[in-house]
């Protein structure tokens, strides 16, 4: 399992997925279905590939209650970086286990090939408390191989202001287990396996090692099922004993959305969450690097805090001209690992007659490190407490592009298709690498591909 960041494909697929499934939601009529469907693909360049169908429905109750139901199935496979440094040797690496290893070879990125398929699926009840209050009580679930999930969560809506002033307030709690075959290893420890002998082009095997047994104390990316992926263990075909740890995560939202004019729309929000519990990735190491020459002498498991907290303010605007609409917003997000990121997102819809519109679409996001980021570490200095090379937690710049284009009948249905391209990068060639590390890509760009086929209607 590759426990994703927030930044890397848990974004991706969370914004594909609200997209695909909000984009055409239009209000039901008493005792009518609503179904929004989609289809997304996923596929980053050399990397991961996810293919994930979706459905939500919509049961009008009466009296203006609703009832959500949602399923989603993901297929997941590809390879992902394992968070050791590139270099001009082959390289080995054993499983968390130690009982299987792989090789990449020499001036590539150390990978681990994955497959994993996820089923989730959730339950939201929405119902007028009062005349200008609603309150909506939901809950999640969702299992892979090595992850599962279980969720809460409960939103209210006050409606002030004539209906033109609305705030909402927002819980949700989820319980998270993490399992392995084998141990999970513990952070900053060398690994049990192979490790590429310094100045030669053969891999051999390394000192004698200990083995991980024992929690890892650590980090994680934020919650979200969708950010997680399982490694095949080679060798072990994912057999033995399992371990587990788990992750408890709970976030706080209080907005307001205010109607301005006839023609303008305006929201902002506030967002906290707190994260504690196994937070670190297992699968990923770092290198360790001779102080002089660069080349890798071993490798450690990372290793991040076991709390996190998170907050956020998102602004949104919605411009509604004679024809077109026009959506602008921005977030702002900081987090006490360091890691301080800022988003802004731009669409413009055209309505080009005929039930036809297009949506161009551009995101533009940009993060600093978190304080533990290490591209690698250095042979007889003293380790810090914690230290990650995974590069979603790195300084990195991602811009998409893309747009949406859309079909809306006669019969309250609409059809439609979208299309992105990401393209991510960081510091490739920072001014610390020693070495050998200089004339490796100590950051390698990110290319992904997103497209989703949706269709939504009534009955």
């Amino acid at each position: 399992m590759q426990l994703k960041k927030a930044n890397s494909i848990r974004d991706a697929l969370a914004t594909a997925t609200c997209s695909l499934l909000a984009a055409t939601a239009q209000q039901a009529k008493a005792e009518d279905w609503k179904i929004d469907s989609g289809l997304l693909s996923y596929s980053e360049k050399d990397r991961i590939s996810v293919l994930e169908p979706v459905i939500n429905g919509k049961l009008s109750l009466g009296d203006d209650a609703y009832l959500n139901l949602k399923f989603a199935y993901d297929t997941m496979s590809g390879a992902s970086p394992n968070g050791a440094s590139a270099t001009d040797k082959a390289q080995t690496f054993s499983s968390p286990s130690g009982r299987g290893s792989y090789s990449v070879p020499a001036n590539t990125l150390p990978t681990r090939a994955f497959s994993d398929q996820r089923v989730a699926g959730s339950v939201d009840w929405e119902k007028p408390l009062t005349r200008t209050l609603r309150s909506t009580l939901g809950a999640s679930a969702s299992t892979e191989n090595d992850y599962s999930s279980l969720g809460i969560s409960t939103n209210f809506a006050w409606d002030l202001n004539r209906k033109l002033t609305t705030l909402n307030l927002g819980v949700a709690l989820n319980a998270d287990q993490i399992a392995v075959h084998g141990t999970i290893p513990t952070g900053m420890t060398a690994t049990a396996g192979l490790a590429t002998t310094a100045g030669t082009g053969n891999t051999a095997q390394a000192a004698t090692v200990t083995k991980a047994s024992g929690p890892a104390s650590s980090s994680s990316s934020q919650s979200s099922s969708s950010n997680r992926t399982q490694e095949n263990e080679v060798g072990e075909g994912g057999e033995g004993p399992v371990d587990t740890r788990n992750k408890n995560t709970s976030d706080l939202m209080f907005g307001v959305t205010q109607v301005l004019s006839r023609r303008l729309l305006t929201q902002l929000n506030y967002s906290y969450g707190q994260s504690s519990g196994y937070l670190t990735d297992p699968y990923k190491v770092l290198s360790v690097v001779d102080p002089l020459s660069g080349e890798t002498t071993g490798y450690r498991y990372e290793k991040r805090p076991e709390t996190r907290t998170r907050q956020s303010l998102y602004w949104k605007g919605v411009l509604h001209l004679p024809q077109d609409v026009l959506h602008l917003s921005y977030r702002y997000y900081w987090d006490d690992w360091g890691i301080v990121s800022h988003t802004m997102d731009l669409s413009y819809r055209f309505e080009l007659g005929g039930g036809f519109y297009l949506a161009p679409h551009l995101r533009r996001d940009t993060q600093t490190a978190a304080d533990f980021y290490r591209h690698s570490l250095v042979d007889g200095s003293t380790m810090p407490q914690y230290a990650s090379a995974d590069y979603r937690l790195a300084a990195m710049q991602s811009n998409t592009y893309g747009f949406r284009l859309g079909l809306v009948m006669n019969n309250d249905s609409e059809l439609g298709l979208r299309a992105e391209y990401m393209q991510q990068t960081g510091d490739s060639h920072p001014a610390d690498a020693i070495g050998v590390q200089r004339s490796q890509d100590l950051y390698p760009g990110l290319q992904a591909y997103i497209f989703s086929l949706t269709y939504s209607t009534k009955f």
